[in-house]
């Protein structure tokens, strides 16, 4: 199989707009046409990382129908070399880079039918030649790699689509320890950043299955605080696939902004206060954003 690096045309023009104090000047972006990639089938995640040191971006993918890993490595001039495969879980959805297990970019591969995170080591070359599994709780759909105790070690974050929850294992001298928090049905994604300006990483969370974000405070250690629940489009059916964080109003203040799937086709903005709440929901097609205003849903 081919897993093909979608190189396309991007202009703020007319594609996807948010409204600023200051218009953004109209400029479009060419790309050179599409260059296939060979990998193994089903290609699931890719992420892109310098696993060997050499400045050059290598790329990382999950095949879900045969189960692999794929790590492919920059050449430094827009191309990678043969992919080396390595064995995962059952059905491999999510993928995180980070130095999870060692002062290098480890890898932390989430197996959807396994319940379980399989963390590759790297040994310095950009190669994985040791690897263990932690077991999760039902249906880890996606992981993130983030310190959220602030002790130098890098923790993991999971959805746990099966269970409405989402985990935190916390890195340590004897490995990690699980805490789990409830969220909404069917928890698809979610996004670190600092909501309320503590110094604390926060959470939020795309409910794919109940068209709402949870949004998690952080408390430094490594805990969360109790979801605050809000609506992720305009209507009940806006149910979120993805979330990611951006300052998307230039106030100083990161947002959320959400992919609503199904009968909404939208795209969701939640305008962040500052405080860790929110103003929003407020969605549009994708060729607009506007704001809007409503309170928490608890």
């Amino acid at each position: 199989m081919r897993l093909w690096l979608t190189l396309i045309t991007l202009s703020n023009c007319g594609r996807i707009r948010f409204d600023v104090p200051t218009p953004l000047p109209c400029t479009t972006i060419d790309f050179t046409p599409l260059t296939p990639l060979a990998i193994d089938a089903g290609a699931r995640k890719v992420v892109l990382a310098d696993l060997n040191g050499d400045d050059w971006l290598d790329a990382i993918a999950t095949s879900a129908e045969s189960t692999t890993m794929s790590v492919s490595f920059g050449n430094g001039h827009g191309g990678f070399g043969p992919a080396e495969i390595y064995a995962t879980g059952v059905h491999p959805w999510a993928l995180a880079v980070g130095e999870i297990r060692s002062n290098r970019l480890d890898i932390a591969v989430g197996n959807f039918d396994d319940n379980s995170i399989r963390l590759f080591a790297n040994d310095g070359s950009g190669r994985f030649t040791d690897h263990a599994d932690i077991m999760t709780l039902p249906g880890p759909e996606y992981v993130a790699a983030r310190d959220l105790d602030r002790d130098g070690n890098v923790d993991l974050l999971v959805t746990n689509n099966g269970a409405d929850s989402i985990s935190v294992f916390t890195a340590g001298p004897s490995g990690f320890s699980r805490a789990d928090y409830a969220v909404g049905v069917r928890p698809y994604a979610l996004a670190v950043t600092d909501f309320d300006r503590d110094s604390r990483l926060d959470v939020v969370v795309a409910n794919a299955g109940a068209g709402t974000v949870s949004v998690l405070l952080g408390g430094g250690d490594g805990s969360l605080r109790p979801q605050v629940v809000y609506a992720s489009g305009p209507t009940p059916t806006s149910m979120a696939w993805h979330v990611t964080v951006a300052d998307v109003d230039r106030d100083g203040v990161d947002d959320v902004i959400t992919a609503n799937n199904y009968s909404s086709s939208a795209l969701g903005v939640l305008h962040g206060r500052g405080d860790g709440t929110f103003d929003g929901p407020q969605g549009s097609s994708p060729a607009h954003i506007t704001r809007g205003g409503s309170r928490p849903r608890t």
